[in-house]
């Protein structure tokens, strides 16, 4: 009988024991990660135990105050948070392309590579058969409970983020909102257009209008300034034409906006602008550095631009004239009162700044576990809003922040000392603080007027068996027809040549290519 109460006694107490540990370890710590087999072999909590060193290649930038990312708030508070050391690479911002590929010819891969795998030739299928990055479905299963969690919660996002045969590629960035799907449109100098009784364009003519009056009237030498590239592809002035230069989806088929028949009408338009110097002369040159000076000293007075970059001009404007203003335009109709057809719209999953793991990586488990940190909640609110009490203070459930960042003369330059909000999902509540003037506030809901969403692809993607062709294919045709588009406006190709330019496109094989998508896009469909 006694040695029976001794044996009850010590079970007792080893059993009070390990609920003392439990509960002490539920409240010392943070999110739980995932237990492989039973066994940890970090631990069961972050911060992780590790001396472990990940190396990290990501298409970002430091933050100018910052000589290095081991002094920048955010990267050193990642680093204590999830108690993992990170060696970090990162290219120029204007040599990210031409670095990767180079990063991937060299065969010395780092840990982790964060980029656009969607917009690559041949896509993640090509890089998960060739062997650099590794697929992470049984990886997510055993330690990535987090974003297991979140694409279980959101069956429209976890289509989006992998292979048409289901393989998970890379840990994803998302919008955690729709309404953050649309964040950049047409800008145009307000008070200009108020000095010559001119209303906000709305058509193409009256977009013509005010802009030969910038010329004309003001002696505005760059009266419209974008840059190329984005501002076709969100269909500003193509959309009045039907097109824009994508692959979109209309009336159940794909198409490719530079061989439909308004995309000459839409060329036409701007090598006539062009040549009335109603464009800015450099514009096959103009990146969003030029496009800044030019928008913020009065240089041009209209341009295709986001919420962000609104805020980044108004202070210097207003600096130099207190009635200097810049607000949002619709995108322009070819009549008054049309819905427009296209305009900026993003899925809530792009691929950008999407975290793959190589074949190089040295620790997969660390790796899988780190990424994951930021698919928990905490890990979002970091991502977002940093740290609580010194970039943020919670004011009645709204994480609010500090003064130094909502007055500062650059918000985002001020926020990402703290925050990375392209690593992890998307908080609204972060950009609704972004937009600080209320031409910011009331630009969204200008440019969210289109039926862009209707003609949307969703992310698809090729097949290992067709990347290596789709690659090419896709390389060709986008050269080709941006070579062509510049030639055209600036008249070093005349446009009574367009039919020879049109069966070119068709020689190079767009029409392959958008059979290719076609596959995918039923392939997608069945995922």
């Amino acid at each position: 009988m006694r040695g029976e109460r001794e044996m009850k006694r010590i079970l007792l107490v080893l059993l009070v024991m390990a609920l003392f540990v439990s509960t002490l370890a539920g409240c010392g710590t943070r999110t739980t990660t995932a237990v492989q087999d039973g066994k940890v072999k970090y631990g069961t909590t972050y911060p992780l135990s590790t001396n472990t060193t990940l190396s990290v290649w990501a298409n970002e930038v430091i933050n100018p105050v910052y000589k290095s990312y081991t002094e920048q708030p955010f990267y050193v508070n990642l680093m204590k948070r999830t108690g993992v050391k990170l060696d970090y690479k990162f290219p120029r911002g204007d040599q990210h392309r031409e670095a990767f590929n180079l990063l991937i010819a060299s065969n010395q891969l780092p840990d982790i590579i964060q980029y656009d795998w969607l917009a690559l030739p041949g896509g993640p299928e090509k890089y998960l058969k060739e062997g650099y990055i590794i697929p992470l479905n049984d990886l997510i299963d055993k330690y990535a409970p987090n974003l297991k969690k979140y694409l279980a919660n959101h069956p429209d996002v976890d289509k989006m983020v992998k292979t048409d045969k289901g393989v998970y590629y890379a840990f994803p960035f998302l919008r955690g909102d729709e309404w953050l799907n649309v964040y950049s449109g047409p800008v145009v100098r307000k008070d200009w257009l108020d000095k010559l009784g001119l209303a906000v364009p709305q058509t193409i003519n009256e977009w013509e209008v005010a802009l030969k009056a910038f010329k004309d009237k003001m002696g505005i030498k760059a009266p419209l300034t974008f840059v190329c590239d984005y501002t076709f592809e969100t269909g500003f002035l193509s959309g009045a034409y039907g097109v824009e230069l994508a692959y979109y989806l209309e009336d159940g088929k794909i198409k490719y906006g530079p061989q439909e028949a308004g995309w000459k009408d839409f060329i036409s338009l701007l090598s006539r602008w062009y040549k009335e110097g109603l464009i800015d002369a450099d514009i096959a040159t103009i990146d969003s550095k030029i496009m800044t000076t030019r928008m913020s000293s009065g240089q041009s007075g209209a341009t295709l631009g986001s919420g962000g970059y609104l805020g980044m001009w108004l202070p210097p404007l207003m600096q130099k004239d207190e009635k200097a203003n810049l607000v949002a335009a619709p995108f322009p109709t070819l009549k008054k009162g049309e819905t427009p057809k296209f305009g900026q719209y993003g899925n809530l999953y792009l691929g950008i700044a999407s975290s793959a793991i190589t074949k190089e990586c040295k620790d997969v488990e660390l790796a899988v576990k780190f990424l994951d940190y930021r698919f928990s909640d905490e890990g979002i609110m970091f991502c977002n809003f940093g740290e609580e009490g010194v970039s943020y203070n919670m004011v009645n459930g709204y994480p609010k922040f500090s003064d130094e960042i909502m007055n500062a003369k650059d918000f985002m330059s001020e926020a990402t000392k703290y925050i990375n909000y392209n690593s992890s999902v998307n908080d609204k509540r972060m950009y609704e603080q972004r937009l600080k003037y209320p031409q910011q506030k009331e630009a969204i809901g200008i440019w969210a007027k289109t039926d862009a969403k209707k003609y949307y692809l969703p992310p698809i993607t090729a097949s290992s068996e067709e990347s290596s062709e789709v690659a090419k294919l896709t390389s060709d045709i986008d050269t080709y027809v941006k070579e062509m588009m510049l030639k055209f406006v600036l008249g070093q190709e005349s446009l009574d040549n367009y039919d020879a330019y049109l069966a070119n496109l068709k020689k190079i094989g767009v029409d392959k290519l958008i059979t290719f998508k076609e596959q995918a896009f039923e392939r997608y469909n069945k995922r």
